[in-house]
C-alpha cells in the first residue's frame, strides 16, 4: 500500500502493533488513520479477529490436553 493507513514508521513499530492488536490488548501509541479511509480499521479488526479466534483455538486444545 502507498499509503500509510496505521502510521507506522518502522519494522519495530509493525510487530509492536500487530501483537497488540493480535492479542486482543488494544491500540496504544499507534492506531489507524482514518482520515486515509476505513481500510486501516478494516485490516485491524481483521487481525483482531484473527488473534481472537487463534488465542482461543490454543486455549481449548491445551485445556483438552490437560484434562485427558
Amino acid at each position: 500500500l502507498k499509503e500509510n493507513f496505521l502510521n507506522i514508521s518502522s519494522f519495530g513499530d509493525s510487530i509492536n502493533f500487530s501483537v497488540q492488536i493480535f492479542t486482543g490488548l488494544g491500540y496504544a501509541d499507534i492506531k489507524p488513520d482514518l482520515t486515509k479511509g476505513s481500510l486501516g480499521n478494516t485490516i485491524v479488526s481483521i487481525e483482531n479477529i484473527v488473534g481472537y479466534i487463534w488465542i482461543s483455538l490454543t486455549l481449548v486444545v491445551i485445556g483438552r490436553k490437560i484434562l485427558k
